[in-house]
């Protein structure tokens, strides 16, 4: 779901779940928070860029996954979702959010803790949470 490639000293994190607008369920989160701690460690890489495969950048979190999850399972989700934020504010190596279609929820998130984004003309950000009750 989180693949890494290295071309000349760029590190292109890239998040492959088009299928589901590249939200993140708990495995995914997991890959993006080790992805992001390989890019910070490895001497190859000067500067990285967050980007996705398929029709939207990032449509936050799975819900769907989350929805049924009690209270000791959450914390603990929500623990690697922090862990992903603190990687991304301490890398070593800046990162570019290459934004394009639906940027939602969490997905402007990831969007805004990155040292840079850069978005296309179809880019749509919205907090669709907000209308969840």
């Amino acid at each position: 779901m989180v693949f890494l490639e290295k071309k000349d000293g760029i590190g292109y994190i890239i998040l492959d779940r088009g299928e589901r607008h590249n939200a993140l369920n708990a495995a995914g989160y997991k890959e993006l928070r080790d992805t992001i701690r390989e890019v910070s460690e490895d001497k190859e890489i000067l500067v990285s860029v967050l980007m996705a495969r398929g029709k939207s950048f990032c449509a936050g979190s799975d819900i769907n996954e989350f929805i049924k999850d009690d209270i000791i399972k959450l914390r603990t989700h929500f623990e690697v979702v922090s862990d992903v934020f603190k990687g991304i504010s301490e890398c070593k190596k800046l990162i570019l959010a290459a934004i394009h279609g639906y940027t939602l929820g969490g997905g402007c998130a990831l969007a805004a803790a990155c040292d840079f984004a850069i978005a296309s003309e179809d880019a749509v950000f919205a907090l669709p949470e907000a209308e969840i009750s």
